[in-house]
């Protein structure tokens, strides 16, 4: 949908990071990107629609999963 504001993008798991990285904040420039190691487990914490969080298998450098999501 043209002008939607994109919340996720699961078009980005195993992506370099760098590149998810510059594709997230070019379309969302208000929130800030939270780094985290590929299956660390993050408790649900309080929601913040300025936060996305990116799950990175160090290995490959790449986007893991989940995908990236606001909250």
């Amino acid at each position: 949908m043209p002008g939607a504001t994109p919340t996720s993008w699961p078009q980005l798991v195993g992506q370099p990071y760098f590149q998810a990285y510059q594709i997230i904040t070019r379309e969302r420039p208000d929130v800030h990107i939270e780094e985290h190691p590929e299956g660390e487990i993050i408790g649900p914490g309080p929601r913040d629609d300025t936060r996305v969080r990116v799950f990175i298998n160090y290995f490959f450098a790449t986007v893991g999963h989940p995908a990236p999501t606001v909250g």
